[in-house]
């Protein structure tokens, strides 16, 4: 008995708060309290709860987003894009909503869906799902973005950056027809080469280096050296002895004696084949000679074909009227039944073959094979790690025969950077190779 009096004793004492929160609970009628559940109703966009007009001014015909996603039990395929993202493909839904009220416009369901996602990198830096490997493309403060691998900042390149501002000056002080030396005060750091995260900055240092000119016209924005009107005359010349375009650059060294360095660009011949055909009579080089060009570098791609204009001047005079023509081929490869042979023996670097048609004198329509005054060239980074090895030089004749030529290491110059020389040893496939060990 005294049980139940309780229980009506605590029943009275919490009807009147129990009654008060009855009181200010939200009504589905109460448009300010409303969550709203937008639908259409006689072509206008409401709640369905309480009844209120939709204040959304978007135009829901054009301005909508779409949504994308897998069922649970839908088997995914991923493929991959890019350090970020992978794209994900599977049965699953399509939604179209209103991206300022959140509507729901349109769902269809149980299609073939495809959409972007991001990478699930897990410890060692591979994606869970894709099997994608990051390659730590982009990083901020030396970590990854994409995978969170820590850089370890293994190659640390010098940097300077001049003051330019204020009490600080900047001296140029031009050494020759490429570049001029700078002299002033400002910033050295070092910085990592994959990463890009400066270490060790220093300010308010002095520093010198050379520089390229930056040319305005004829005159350098910065020293002021003059550029000699001849070297756009000398470009001229070699352009018309060219069979495709090409960028022409002329260098000059401290004793002003001039290279031009012609970059050129394939043409197919009547044949179908990408070629650059360099064609130079005794008139054409002897206008180079009259502006003072010693020698012609034709590049194409990381090797090309040096040219001495004097050597060639003295073949010419020897064999009046004859024409001194260079053929090398665009897209040459090494044979396949060549290349499984040479890997016997050479770990082949095929990117940086040059494949040489021919380099002849033409006269009375007989073509005479020459060597005299014609050199090779071949960058030489990224060299092949082969254990300390200096790298072959192979020649592959018409037959797939390998016959091995001659190469000297030459550094960097004002013309084109570190590289092999080799001498001309007739038409042929061109290819570094370093001989692998004996086992």
């Amino acid at each position: 008995m005294k049980k139940i009096l309780t229980v009506l004793i605590l029943c009275c004492l919490l009807l009147p708060v129990l009654s008060a929160a009855e009181e200010n609970l939200p009504l589905a009628t109460d448009t300010d309290l409303c969550s709203h559940e937008w639908v259409y109703q006689d072509g206008k966009s409401v709640c369905a709860l309480c009844g209120a007009a939709n204040p959304c001014r978007l135009n829901h015909e054009e301005d909508y987003e779409v949504v994308m996603g897998l069922y649970e039990e839908s088997i995914p395929q991923y493929e991959e894009e890019d350090d970020c993202w992978h794209s994900v493909t599977g049965i699953g839904y399509v939604i179209r909503r209103c991206p300022g009220c959140g509507m729901l416009l349109e769902r269809e369901d149980n299609t073939e869906v495809s959409f972007p996602d991001f990478h699930n990198y897990d410890e060692n830096h591979v994606c869970a799902s894709c099997g994608h490997v990051c390659t730590h493309a982009n990083y901020a403060e030396g970590l990854c973005m994409y995978c969170g691998y820590e850089c370890p900042h293994e190659e640390l390149s010098h940097e300077i950056a001049y003051y330019a501002f204020g009490d600080y000056e900047i001296l140029y002080t031009p050494v020759n027809g490429n570049f001029h030396r700078v002299d002033g005060t400002g910033t050295a750091w070092d910085e990592c080469a994959a990463c890009g995260m400066k270490f060790n900055v220093r300010e308010g240092v002095p520093l010198s280096g050379t520089e390229e000119h930056f040319f305005e016209g004829y005159e350098c924005a910065f020293c002021h050296y003059m550029k000699d009107p001849a070297d756009e005359e000398i470009a001229a010349v070699l352009k018309n002895t060219l069979n495709g375009d090409a960028e022409t650059e002329v260098i000059t060294d401290e004793d002003g004696r001039k290279a031009a360095i012609v970059s050129a660009y394939a043409e197919k011949n009547e044949q179908g084949e990408k070629t650059v055909l360099l064609v130079l009579d005794a008139e054409t080089l002897q206008a180079l000679a009259d502006r003072n060009v010693t020698g012609i570098v034709l590049e194409h791609g990381s090797a090309g074909v040096l040219l001495d204009v004097a050597a060639l001047q003295n073949q010419l005079e020897q064999s009046e009227g004859a024409t001194l023509l260079i053929e090398l081929e665009a897209e040459a490869k090494i044979p396949e039944k060549t290349k499984k042979e040479l890997e016997k023996a050479y770990a082949v670097q095929e990117e940086k073959l040059l494949s040489v048609r021919r380099i002849v004198l033409v006269r009375d329509e007989t073509e005479t094979e020459i060597a005299e005054g014609v050199a090779l060239f071949i960058e030489a980074e990224p060299l092949i790690d082969g254990g300390g090895k200096d790298p072959e030089i192979l020649r592959l004749e018409a037959d797939g025969t390998a016959v091995e030529t001659e190469a000297k290491y030459m550094e960097h110059t004002d013309s084109f950077p570190d590289h092999w020389e080799v001498p001309y040893t007739g038409a042929g496939i061109y290819v570094p190779a370093t001989p692998k060990s004996a086992e």
